[in-house]
């Protein structure tokens, strides 16, 4: 996704709906497997569906699962787009059985000038680093798992 990213950081609250639909943003290289990506987004909504949810909202419960950390700013300061980035990468998750929105959050992004790619290998750790990261997502993923007891 590439544009005015700061203007999207301001109206993501109003595109979330619950655990139905959860919208997140996260700066480039950030994530560091789509294994953790799905884990991440698998404890969201088990901790909700489960009331050991941390976070109020469920696109900001997403970024601790994804940061492994019990604290939001913490998580943001980890994940967190930076203000003059140009590109981000974008997280919508949809339940199996709920109405999509997300066709009408597509021409939102378009009206506001955002460009969308369906390439998402930016919004991954570069491959020339995997070999440097497989225990750093292991424990990320155990993080997330566990942060409701930590």
């Amino acid at each position: 996704m590439e544009g005015n990213i700061s203007k999207l950081l301001n109206i993501i609250d109003k595109v979330n709906d619950g655990v139905k639909q959860i919208v997140q943003v996260v700066k480039c290289n950030s994530i560091l497997s789509l294994r953790q990506l799905i884990l991440a987004v698998y404890h969201t909504i088990k901790a909700f569906k489960r009331g050991r949810n941390i976070a109020k909202k469920p696109y900001l419960e997403l970024l601790l699962r994804l940061s492994g950390q019990k604290q939001i700013k913490d998580a943001i300061n980890i994940l967190g787009v930076p203000e003059k980035a140009d590109k981000a990468c974008l997280i919508i998750t949809v339940c199996e059985n709920c109405s999509s929105n997300v066709p009408n959050i597509i021409k939102l992004l378009e009206s506001m000038g955002i460009l969308l790619s369906e390439n998402i290998s930016y919004c991954f750790t570069p491959l020339h680093k995997q070999p440097e990261i497989v225990e750093t997502e292991r424990e990320l993923i155990m993080r997330s798992a566990l942060i409701d007891l930590l």
